[in-house]
């Protein structure tokens, strides 16, 4: 069992790499063509290949073995050619027992992490700026409360939890409150689109398939395209004025200062490093509206990246993995 369950893993591991490396091959095509929301979500189509073990029977990877096979160009390798047994179960244990301390690692330091800012966070009742928090809340039809915090050690402000959500902001951003509307419809902005459990859907990822180097490129690539489609669904309803005053907000947030580490990995933050701050202001300036054979472009290299992912199967010398 524990021999098959490796196969299987070394497998969906095999052909989702393939599937994010041609994306990576197309990416500098048309990252200045399609959207960065776009960027942000074709990453699914990987991530899904990755956890479910489906495959269809005819599969491209069935196919091009079978092909390789009938021209002679491998050795011949019998259908139920396995890993030694006692070799595949230690690997096995080997990796399930990982994957798992990592997730625990994960859970736990994700769990001592907010447990610290909810020792030490502050509801902020200042009138000026709740009232601000609970338009903002109107306008984006937010049912279910979102708490509202400051923390004087952290640097950015941040959104933290899925079931019970709340907002901390640093204490030096309580003093004005010019820029704090737009701060706040990017965090809450976030919640909506339920990007907190992407996140952790990536960490997941990161723990059973740590040995595979490309999905640590998946992660940062997933990260940076999280605030930068965030900027963009924001900005697509703002006029010059309000882009003008949202890169504002940017530069404000980049320039508050603090010690503590953030625990980056499943919060969800407004501001980075410098570079990534450039990068979302060059997006803010740059930013067009689709045109609609751009979109209609769009939604045919999406069709085909997913339905690439799904035909490309998982197969191995008479190992299919199917439903």
């Amino acid at each position: 069992m524990m021999n098959n369950l490796l196969i299987k893993v070394l497998l969906l591991s095999f052909s989702s790499s393939i599937i994010a490396l041609i994306i990576f091959a197309i990416k500098p095509f048309v990252k200045f063509t399609l959207s960065k929301t776009w960027m942000y979500y074709i990453w699914l189509a990987v991530i899904l290949r990755l956890l479910i073990p489906y495959s269809p029977k005819n599969n491209i990877m069935r196919s091009l073995y079978n092909f390789i096979e009938s021209n002679n160009q491998i050795l011949s390798v019998s259908s139920n050619a396995s890993i030694d047994s006692n070799v595949g179960s230690y690997i096995g244990i080997a990796w399930l027992s990982i994957a798992a301390v990592l997730i625990i690692k994960k859970v736990i330091s994700y769990q001592v992490y907010t447990r610290y800012i909810k020792a030490n966070r502050k509801e902020i009742d200042n009138e000026n700026i709740v009232r601000i928090f609970s338009e903002v809340c109107k306008e984006m039809r937010i049912e279910n409360r979102i708490g509202l915090y400051s923390y004087k050690m952290i640097n950015c402000p941040m959104l933290i939890g899925f079931l019970k959500p709340y907002i901390v902001l640093p204490e030096t951003m309580l003093n004005t409150t010019h820029d704090l509307r737009y701060i706040l419809v990017h965090e809450i902005t976030h919640h909506k689109r339920k990007d907190f459990l992407y996140k952790w859907l990536i960490q997941i990822i990161l723990c059973v398939y740590f040995f595979n180097p490309v999905v640590y490129l998946i992660r940062d690539v997933v990260n940076k395209y999280c605030e930068l489609s965030c900027d963009e669904m924001l900005i697509s309803k703002l006029d010059k004025h309000g882009k003008k005053a949202y890169g504002s907000a940017l530069i404000s947030a980049l320039e508050i200062n603090s010690d503590l580490k953030q625990h980056t990995a499943v919060s969800l933050m407004l501001c980075e490093d410098v570079k990534q701050i450039k990068e979302r202001l060059d997006a803010i300036l740059q930013y067009r509206q689709e045109a609609n054979i751009i979109i209609v472009y769009t939604f045919m290299l999406t069709c085909l990246i997913c339905l690439c992912s799904v035909y490309i199967g998982v197969y191995a010398g008479g190992c299919c993995i199917c439903i």
